[in-house]
């Protein structure tokens, strides 16, 4: 992932409440309540989506990822799913698309897991409390934001390693460093 802040999940998270604000209220002129917000969580999770994969180094696997959220966003429009089961779907593929792209290890996954179940937990308190998609939404996204500050057990360095006392020490972590990457990927 290319270096973000916390700033800039912040901004991510305004723009995604105003986004999401404006288009409930146009969309709800036209469609019923239940349906206008299936279509704000499918333009929010297309939106999210397109962000992730923009901000992300890693090329592999981009029309893979394209492909999955063609099949998902279809899909929770549908009112054969619960509307619950429908931001459940598109928080699920957020987090998996996270986990592809910005997680190395095991418990970073898990910890990214459980932000994203908190950001729906905060998410549908701010809901209940105020009644209010902007709420709701800033919410989520602000809880997302937090993301940044996983960490990334690739670039962990134990200080009980043995460092190689050689001239090239450096590149020999680098290499070491790319190996781990290399594998992680596979």
């Amino acid at each position: 992932m290319k270096s973000v802040s916390f700033v800039e999940g912040i901004v991510v998270a305004l723009v995604a409440a105003l986004g999401a604000s404006l288009c409930y209220s146009s969309a709800i002129l036209l469609l019923p309540a239940e349906s206008a917000l299936r279509l704000v969580g499918v333009l929010l999770s297309l939106g999210y989506t397109i962000y992730l994969l923009g901000r992300s180094r890693l090329r592999s696997g981009r029309v893979a990822m394209i492909a999955l959220w063609l099949m998902i966003g279809p899909l929770s429009l549908t009112q054969t799913l619960p509307l619950s089961g429908a931001v459940l779907l598109h928080s699920g593929f957020v987090w998996l698309l996270r986990s592809r792209y910005l997680h190395a290890g095991p418990l970073a996954v898990l910890m990214d897991l459980g932000l994203v179940l908190l950001g729906l937990a905060t998410a549908s308190w701010a809901a209940l409390q105020s009644g209010n998609l902007f709420l709701a939404v800033w919410s989520l996204f602000l809880v997302q934001a937090l993301f940044i500050f996983i960490p990334n057990p690739s670039v962990w360095h134990r200080s009980d390693q043995a460092e190689p006392q050689h001239p090239f020490a450096q590149a020999y972590q680098s290499a070491q460093l790319a190996l781990q990457r290399l594998n992680l990927r596979s």
